[in-house]
């Protein structure tokens, strides 16, 4: 009897997809004393570290712009390996950081109780400020971009993407991004990528973020190589994707921008501090008025009101206060 040798095997599950990774690093607010009131966010053990004791940990440079983006583009920020800013983290900026906690302390200021942006809606694009260490992307035709997903580089079920999302037009706007990209605003093409069905799916939900690192080299190397955009990994729970992705390289974006990236970046990011923000503890945070970012102080009640919902469907209620007091305003100046 013939076999049916055309039948191929069934895929297995992917390897180590079932490993688990080391209890996340912790990123803390110095300005809390209580390490429960302190914490801002925990990000998942996704980079290779080759130490053999800690052989995961979280590439330094991401960290660090997500607790700066967090504080309201805090770039004169770094990390601690203590609350009093005694000891700096000693790890290379393109290294990866193997410690169990942090803090970020801005302006050499450990007492300092700066605010936390606590909605996406609520930062501000840092326009001019984009770090070095993001390299500009050289513009093509999106005409001409393969029509092959940025990631896995497949050309079938394909879809195209936003990277800032159409649901952030308003922000987008109000920030001045069409400067980014030319003709069709949120719709243009430097503002789509191609990906897979299923990774766009991931894409949005915001599991895994586009960042540039590069390898570091050793002492005796007399070029510093260029950064790649590559996949960093948020999710704790996309052990799969994780080890099938993390750290590769993206492709088919030279029609895009690095601020568009960046803007994205952050909306990933921010949503990351809700339970800080709603932690029931009166917060320090920056809140868009009239197009400007203020810094307020609200009671823990306060901040369930205005973003208890989620960091992502947000209440009216901010808005529609930001629109009575620019109404307000602008009753008071035609006095």
């Amino acid at each position: 009897m013939a076999s049916n040798r055309f039948l191929a095997p069934a895929f297995p599950v992917p390897f180590h997809s079932v490993q688990p990774l080391n209890p996340p690093i912790a990123f803390h607010h110095p300005g809390y004393p209580s390490p429960r009131l302190s914490l801002l966010f925990v990000l998942p053990r996704v980079d290779p570290t080759g130490n053999q004791e800690c052989p995961n940990g979280v590439h330094h440079r991401t960290a660090l712009l997500a607790c700066q983006i967090v504080a309201g583009n805090a770039f004169d920020g770094a990390l601690y390996t203590d609350r009093e800013g005694q000891h700096p983290a000693q790890t290379h900026p393109d290294g990866v950081l193997e410690n169990d906690e942090y803090f970020f302390i801005v302006k050499n200021n450990y007492r300092l109780q700066y605010p936390v942006v606590p909605s996406f809606r609520d930062w501000t694009f840092p326009h001019g400020q984009v770090p070095d260490s993001w390299p500009t992307i050289y513009p093509e035709d999106y005409a001409a971009i393969t029509r092959r997903c940025f990631l896995t580089n497949h050309a079938n079920g394909l879809e195209e993407a936003h990277v800032v999302p159409r649901e952030e037009a308003d922000w987008f706007w109000r920030e001045q991004m069409g400067q980014y990209v030319g003709m069709g605003g949120i719709d243009s093409g430097m503002n789509l990528i191609w990906l897979r069905a299923d990774i766009h799916r991931v894409y949005d939900s915001h599991a895994f973020i586009i960042v540039p690192k590069k390898e570091i080299l050793g002492p005796t190397d007399q070029q510093s190589p260029r950064s790649n955009y590559v996949v960093h990994c948020l999710s704790r729970y996309a052990g799969e994707f994780w080890n099938l992705y993390n750290n590769v390289p993206v492709q088919q974006i030279a029609h895009t921008s690095r601020e568009l990236h960046f803007a994205r970046f952050a909306l990933a990011i921010i949503p990351l501090v809700e339970e800080f923000v709603l932690a029931g503890q009166a917060r320090q945070v920056l809140r868009v008025k009239c197009g400007e970012p203020k810094s307020e102080n609200l009671t823990g009640s306060e901040l369930k009101q205005f973003y208890g919902r989620g960091m992502e469907e947000e209440e009216e209620g901010p808005y529609l206060s930001e629109v009575e007091d620019c109404r307000e305003r602008e009753e008071d100046w035609a006095m």
